[in-house]
């Protein structure tokens, strides 16, 4: 009967050992796949900064315009 205890504890053991080696698996791939998505998103956000910088901004194109216009105010209230 001991012996039948011994084994069947070694074989709870040994299962719970490839149970934890496979969840330290899993982990380390999501931890890696993690990284990779923080990194494209990084990569996406430079892109797009860069593209913003290249294109010319409205204010600065547009402050010529902005002291043609005509501010006359109606004052017969």
């Amino acid at each position: 009967m001991e012996e039948k205890e011994i084994d069947a504890a070694e074989t709870i053991k040994e299962a719970e050992s490839v149970k934890q080696s496979a969840y330290r698996e899993r982990v380390e791939l999501l931890k890696k796949k993690k990284m990779e998505l923080k990194a494209a998103g990084a990569a996406k956000c430079r892109k797009v900064s860069d593209v913003v910088k290249k294109e010319p901004s409205h204010d600065e194109s547009s402050s010529d315009s902005d002291t043609d216009e005509n501010f006359a105010v109606d004052r017969r209230a």
